[in-house]
């Protein structure tokens, strides 16, 4: 290798050097500069109510003043020049290695004088302590940039203020922290139930759940990410569920799902517990309850809550139920068809109440009719006959229309009240008439 060779690698391989260490001191600026706004961003969301995730948008712009310094540091220009005379003032070689780099190229590089110089200088170079010239070390500017981003990390613990948030963002924000103090507390309760059983993936439950519910507490969060949040605590609470059931317990819901199956309407049902896709088919069963819940069952949808409530007679009288390891499942699945069992009974005995009712009102409007009240008989027939095709439909009456068939009573008993032409006798029988209606209306509605 030429003495020329030797100082340009020397000076290539500082140069290099020189160009990381321009990098990492644009990079650190770039943090201290994309710190400031992003910090301030996540304040400013403490105040006001942003459509969008603040710490998204923060982190975006934090990246990206951040990566465009990096980029403006590769414009920075660092000629071999410059290297060279860095060299030569660090170490105290009074300009040998620049005065060679610049003279040993070009029509001066076969001069006597010029070559002695540059060998002069290739042989100071192999035993200079070259990283001296740019030692490693982090840039003066990290005192600026550390602060900083702590401050912006900081932002994020202070509480919401939302000062000039609107009346609905404030009651969304209220509902979230709400229900983050629920989730809390039922974290709690897991926990406690977790080290009494010693079950190590209840306690972890309970650690997800107590961790989403402090978030959700803390009232950073939109609506729209608290959804997204409890979301992934459901799914993963759902994986870990379907992940520690035994083999006994998995036999018990694969007879469950065969029994399901052989039924037309919960055919569909059987397939998803027969593939292990037991969230939908929780889901289902969450459909239909809220279905119940507001009378809106239809009558195919009461025939899947009487099959269902088959299937688990069945299930539940088989082998698979009498193992040890499924009376858990087994309990739930219990629990679970005594729920059905109490909604058949309470539908049977809103049906016998409907019927005791439509006897009486039956009555009454034979009354009616003979005392020339027709209008009155005709709006309780229609009112009747609302109720009786609801429960038909929906296994269910709308408290409306029982509020309605109460109006329709009391302006009955108005209208007796009121006709002049009627004799007492039989103003008196309709009256009592009407009140026994109106006993047997109010059994309706306890039901």
């Amino acid at each position: 290798m030429s003495d020329r060779e030797k100082i340009n690698q020397t000076v290539s391989r500082l140069r290099l050097t020189r160009r990381w260490q321009v990098v990492l001191d644009y990079l650190v600026v770039g943090l201290f500069w994309g710190a400031i706004p992003a910090g301030l961003l996540i304040l400013a969301s403490r105040i006001w109510v942003f459509p969008v995730s603040e710490y998204i948008v923060a982190g975006g712009l934090l990246g990206a003043i951040a990566v465009g310094f990096v980029i403006a540091s590769f414009f920075v220009r660092l000629t071999p020049l410059a290297v060279a005379n860095d060299i030569d003032v660090t170490l105290g070689l009074r300009e040998r290695i620049s005065s060679a780099l610049a003279l040993g190229e070009g029509s001066t590089a076969d001069d006597a004088f010029v070559k002695t110089l540059v060998h002069d200088a290739a042989q100071q170079v192999e035993g200079l302590p070259l990283k001296k010239v740019y030692p490693w070390g982090m840039p003066p500017t990290w005192k600026l940039a550390l602060p900083a981003l702590l401050i912006a990390a900081a932002m994020v613990f202070v509480p919401q203020l939302n000062l000039f948030a609107s009346e609905q963002d404030r009651q969304e924000i209220k509902l979230i922290q709400d229900k983050g103090q629920e989730l809390v507390e039922l974290a709690k309760k897991a926990e406690e139930e977790a080290e009494q059983r010693e079950n190590p993936i209840l306690k972890e439950q309970a650690e997800e759940i107590k961790r989403v519910g402090e978030k959700l507490e803390r009232g950073n969060m939109k609506k729209k990410e608290a959804l997204k949040e409890l979301q992934r605590l459901k799914e993963k609470l759902e994986s870990q569920a379907q992940a520690q059931l035994n083999e006994g317990e998995k036999k018990l819901i694969a007879e469950l799902g065969e029994q399901l199956a052989k039924l037309d309407s919960t055919q569909e049902l059987g397939e998803m517990m027969l593939d292990g896709d037991l969230k939908s088919m929780m889901a289902k069963l969450g459909e239909l309850a809220a279905k119940l819940q507001e009378g809106k069952l239809s009558a195919a949808d009461q025939q899947v809550m009487e099959d269902l409530a088959k299937a688990l007679d069945q299930a539940l009288s088989s082998e698979a139920a009498n193992s040890q390891e499924a009376q858990a499942m087994k309990q739930a699945l219990q629990e679970l068809q005594q729920a059905l069992q109490q909604d058949q009974q309470l539908r049977n005995e809103m049906q016998k109440s409907l019927n005791a009712l439509q006897q009486d009102v039956d009555k009454l409007n034979n009354q009616l009719d003979q005392n020339s009240m027709g209008q009155q008989s005709q709006q309780l027939n229609q009112q009747m006959q609302q109720l009786q095709q609801q429960m038909q439909q929906n296994g269910a009456v709308d408290p409306n229309a029982l509020e309605q068939m109460k109006q329709a009573l009391e302006q009955t008993q108005q209208a007796i009240q009121n006709n002049q032409q009627l004799s007492q006798q039989a103003q008196q029988q309709m009256q009592q008439q009407v009140q026994q209606c109106l006993q047997h209306f109010e059994s309706t509605q306890k039901n």
